[in-house]
């Protein structure tokens, strides 16, 4: 929009080859390619024994990764809205 970088979180289960056309894919692994440790986000979760089953924890981590690259100091509800989905 506008030439501006938007971050979403969408639903892998749901979304089809052709929703992703013209656009650019962050997945987990990704977030540590570059990096060669973990994203704060996946260390916080580590670090806190916040992990789930290997499903669950891929979605908890890209869904606050989402929120955080749209919002720096997210309010509570917002927080609420991203884990929506989650178990």
């Amino acid at each position: 929009r506008d030439g501006k970088l938007e971050h979403k979180t969408i639903n892998a289960c749901m979304a089809t080859i052709g929703d992703l056309d013209g656009k650019h894919l962050t997945t987990v692994e990704g977030l540590t390619k570059a990096r060669k440790q973990l994203h704060p986000i996946q260390q916080a979760l580590a670090d806190s024994h916040g992990t789930q089953c290997g499903y669950c924890t891929p979605g908890i981590v890209m869904a606050m990764y989402g929120l955080w690259m749209t919002s720096k100091e997210p309010k509570v509800s917002e927080l609420e809205h991203a884990m929506d989905g989650n178990l």
